[in-house]
């Protein structure tokens, strides 16, 4: 339901989708952002004051452009890819995993074809599953909460 796992699964399906669309990406990029990833520890959200979600475009985007802390555009763009998914997670809602990795991964779609021109396509918005397992499901506040129908 919760946990670092959804850290490690964002950097993981950037890069998939990125090499599944035909973009070169470099070699081993997914086996780096899993190692990198798998450091970030479950909590960081409220302990840290950083989504591992947001962290993950950030791995991503580091991996894909091979970035270091001494190459200044490439340092940027991954900074700037972090900063964008943290932005469209002030929400004011308990953590959510599964909220947060959906919003990270569309922050990464548009970033990645703003910044790098690498386009993937709009994700579909798909209604959650989870919301009857999360005791801090935040229901309707969630743009991915069910909407019920009425007849």
């Amino acid at each position: 339901m919760h946990g670092p796992e959804h850290h490690i699964i964002v950097p993981a399906v950037i890069i998939a989708a990125i090499r599944n669309a035909g973009y070169p990406v470099p070699e081993g990029a997914i086996d780096k952002a899993l190692e990198r990833a798998s450091k970030v520890p479950g909590g960081w959200c409220g302990l840290y004051g950083d989504c591992g979600a947001a962290v993950g475009i950030g791995i991503a985007v580091s991996v894909l452009t091979n970035a270091t802390p001494l190459t200044g555009k490439e340092r940027g763009l991954a900074l700037g890819a972090t900063a964008l998914a943290l932005s469209k997670l002030l929400d004011d809602q308990p953590r959510c995993c599964k909220r947060s990795s959906r919003i990270a991964v569309e922050a990464a779609v548009n970033y990645l074809e703003d910044k790098l021109g690498i386009k993937l396509g709009k994700p579909k918005l798909i209604p959650c599953t989870y919301t009857i397992r999360n005791q801090q499901c935040a229901k309707g506040e969630c743009p991915y909460y069910p909407k019920q129908t009425t007849k």
